[in-house]
């Protein structure tokens, strides 16, 4: 994932609601609030503006989100010299040298 979805942003606002709520088990209706209404409004919003400046308003928000929460790199792709001197690839190769089987005996 390096962009967030109008969807996962709903579920997340629904998710944080309960969490701040003083409910002790998830339910869809609180009284009258309703958690299903507010993940389709949320979805609504983004995937359904009313108009050409509301697209513009709601393209700017989600590319706040992504900035937020990606950071403002993520766009930028690592040539393969740098992957492979990142410590995730050194890690990946040290593994893979202590499953690897032995070697098997030389006879000479």
């Amino acid at each position: 994932m390096n962009t967030l979805r109008p969807r996962a942003i709903a579920y997340t606002a629904v998710q944080l609601r309960f969490a701040l709520s003083s409910l002790t088990c998830w339910r869809i209706m609180d009284g009258d609030f309703n958690a299903q209404q507010l993940y389709q409004h949320i979805i609504d919003y983004f995937e359904a503006p009313p108009g050409a400046a509301a697209k513009v308003r709601v393209r700017g928000l989600l590319l706040w989100w992504d900035r937020k929460v990606f950071g403002p790199y993520r766009d930028i792709s690592h040539a393969p010299e740098v992957v492979s001197s990142l410590s995730v690839a050194r890690l990946t190769t040290q593994h893979a040298l202590v499953e690897a089987p032995p070697a098997p005996p030389v006879v000479t």
